[in-house]
């Protein structure tokens, strides 16, 4: 009887103990296997962008953002690949970059790397977060693709031509960007002096820059204008407003008004025809210039710019 349950006894040791001893080396298991997939991916990000993470138990550290979390069934907090809030940053802008790189190339239309909301008007493509201060945005025209779509299809049926004008019309603004400064922004005291007096365009999107490849004073492509001379550039960006900027400002806004980029692009040859008409005209002996500043675009451009430095006591004639 003793041994029995001296027996029984044992059983219920040997019982209970291999209930302990499982979980245990189950957990162990996980935990390892967690761990080896985190430190892995870890180590392809390292190599792969040339920038520091490690593996700890989730969550990060304070100043800290996980840029991936390892789990597994049983485990209570899984493994994160954390990297500093700084390097989350840089990499949700380098990706918010490369999907407005991606839409460009497909779509033909702008799109803005903002790091708050996308500005009015405006629709994320695809948005990169990470907790506050490290989100990103890459922003398109809230009709952007489906008026390319539109407008390819109206081209195809009505005019095969023009698609190709569109297409030259890209292919002398990319000679002209590939040979700029980096663009930079308005100041903002400019965009808010100047923003009522032109409402149909968002002044936080354009940008301007040098190009030593602009083919005359200053050139725009809807939102980004390329002056010909750097000076000019150093004294917008110091805050000053000029009549050649007011005069860009104004093509910036008959981009928008008119559906942007491609039908801007096409607007621009068809301004071509009359300004050639009145430039022969005239006689003039710069006859390229002449045909430029005929075009009825331009002519509405230059009236605007004239009549808002006059009233902006803070505006030079250049």
């Amino acid at each position: 009887m003793n041994f029995f349950k001296l027996s029984c006894r044992k059983g219920v040791s040997f019982i209970v103990m291999g209930l302990l001893t499982f979980p245990l080396t189950f957990t162990s298991s996980v935990h390892a296997g967690a761990q080896e997939e985190a430190q892995r991916y870890c180590t392809q990000y390292e190599t792969s962008t040339a920038r520091q993470c490690h593996v700890e138990k989730c969550p990060c550290g304070v100043g800290e953002k996980s840029l991936k979390k390892f789990d597994r069934k049983g485990l209570k907090r899984g493994y994160c690949v954390c990297v500093s809030k700084s390097v989350k940053k840089a990499d949700n802008r380098e990706k918010a970059e490369q999907a407005c790189e991606d839409y460009e190339a497909q779509y033909g239309e702008e799109c803005l790397v903002s790091s708050r909301n996308c500005p009015v008007g405006m629709i994320p493509v695809d948005k990169f977060r990470g907790g506050p201060g490290v989100k990103y945005s890459a922003c398109r025209d809230k009709n952007g693709p489906e008026r390319f779509k539109n407008f390819a299809n109206e081209v195809n049926q009505a005019m095969p031509q023009a698609l190709m004008l569109v297409n030259s019309y890209k292919a002398f603004f990319k000679r002209i960007h590939n040979a700029a400064d980096p663009l930079t922004p308005l100041p903002v005291a400019t965009q808010k002096i100047l923003q009522r007096h032109f409402p149909r365009v968002n002044l936080e999107r354009v940008q301007i820059g040098h190009s030593e490849r602009a083919t005359s004073s200053a050139i725009t492509d809807c939102h980004k204008i390329y002056f010909k001379h750097e000076s000019k550039v150093q004294v917008l960006r110091g805050g000053r407003i000029t009549r050649l900027l007011l005069h860009e400002l104004t093509h910036a806004e008959q981009c928008d008004q008119w559906g942007g980029r491609n039908r801007y692009a096409m607007k621009w040859f068809r301004n071509l025809a009359p300004g050639t008409i009145m430039a022969l005209k005239k006689g003039e002996e710069k006859f390229g210039d002449r045909i430029h500043d005929e075009m009825p675009m331009e002519k509405d451009a230059e009236k605007k710019a004239q009549s808002l430095c006059r009233g902006l006591s803070i505006c030079v004639f250049d």
